[in-house]
């Protein structure tokens, strides 16, 4: 006794209908897998965590919890210059740091915004931070508010070699880091001391200097030769001819 298949009509329909769906599978587009979108918020976090490294918390200045000493300076209006950053910083903070330094841009003559600070006891921070944080400039009646933070770098030591073989060696040595050997004035009386600055010359690697002049001067004595050599060939063709 022969048994038929119910979805077979006898002329092969099922296995065309088998082919024809294997067919339809192959060609059917299969959804490519999204990529992951990138974790904004971790990288925002993470920006957060690194800037608060840098916050400067004066409650934990005065309980000694932080005894970092490196300060930077931020929103100087951009006609400063050092002396006047100084003459504001010495009205009453003289002889409490040993490291001053406000990078200037040659090229357009002005600072850049920013200074660096090192106080030699990380408690005359508190005086500083009550007479500069969140307080306006005197001067050119600019409407920038002092913010003050921890600088990434630490120390009179490490700010020194950090700019020893900086480009701005180059320039000018007035706009060169200050660094302070402070001693007390004998001449002070009473209770409270006075302290003197004494200015030291900043360490610099004489022979990278030179070595970078001596490069300056090749360059520009080619540079002399090339043009004098191009002014000089139509005046030979112009004999030659």
């Amino acid at each position: 006794m022969c048994i038929r298949d119910s979805n077979n009509n006898g002329n092969g329909s099922s296995s065309k209908n088998r082919v024809d769906t294997n067919r339809f599978r192959n060609n059917a587009k299969v959804p490519r897998p999204t990529p992951r979108s990138r974790s904004r918020p971790r990288s925002r976090s993470r920006k957060d965590e690194d800037i608060s490294k840098y916050e400067l918390n004066i409650e934990r200045v005065k309980s000694g919890l932080d005894t970092r000493t490196t300060l930077m300076i931020k929103n100087i209006p951009n006609k400063y210059d050092q002396q006047m950053l100084l003459q504001a910083v010495d009205k009453n903070h003289k002889g409490t740091y040993d490291f001053f330094y406000l990078p200037i841009d040659f090229k357009n003559k002005c600072n850049v915004g920013y200074a660096f600070i090192n106080f030699i006891d990380p408690t005359s921070i508190v005086c500083f931070y009550e007479d500069f944080n969140n307080k306006k400039w005197e001067k050119f009646n600019s409407e920038k508010v002092c913010k003050l933070t921890y600088a990434r770098i630490q120390g009179k030591d490490c700010m020194i070699v950090h700019f020893k073989n900086s480009s701005l060696l180059f320039e000018d040595p007035k706009c060169r880091p200050l660094i302070f050997r402070n001693y007390p004035d004998s001449s002070s009386s009473g209770t409270h001391t006075e302290w003197n600055n004494r200015l030291q010359p900043f360490p610099i690697n004489a022979a990278q200097i030179r070595g970078r002049r001596q490069g300056n001067e090749q360059s520009n004595s080619k540079g002399k030769k090339l043009s004098l050599i191009h002014i000089s060939e139509p005046t030979r063709q112009a004999e030659i001819s």
